[in-house]
């Protein structure tokens, strides 16, 4: 009876951690998406807006308590301060300027998404 009770246990932890690791893959896929919306949007203004970057980085604040479940402390530090970055180049540069943290922007945020995708690579 113990045995059977043990694999009963086993099993519900399995299913448990694989139903936390596609929720998260889920939520985080969310997140960067409307990230990488709102990038997509600012971008094809084709002039700087600092607009755009304070509703990124409002959305990026309110995702961070959450976010520190699962992403690391120097992915979480390394976004805010592209996104700090960023925020300057739309009040004091050039478009050029803004385009290229921008860029860069896009590319860290697609880097955590594609980090936490499913996929055999990141599960082995």
């Amino acid at each position: 009876m113990s045995g059977k009770v043990s694999c009963i246990i086993a099993a519900s932890a399995l299913i448990l951690m694989i139903t936390v690791i596609i929720a998260n893959a889920i939520y985080i896929k969310s997140i960067t998406g409307h990230i990488l919306m709102l990038i997509d949007q600012s971008v094809e203004l084709n002039e700087n807006s600092p607009v755009a970057v304070t509703e990124i980085s409002d959305f990026w604040k309110k995702s961070i308590p959450t976010l520190k479940l699962t992403l690391s402390q120097e992915d979480l530090e390394e976004i805010s301060l592209i996104i700090d970055e960023t925020k300057i180049c739309a009040e004091n540069t050039d478009n050029e300027e803004y385009k290229r943290s921008m860029a860069r922007l896009r590319r860290a945020i697609e880097g955590i998404k594609k980090r936490e995708e499913l996929s055999l690579e990141n599960i082995f």
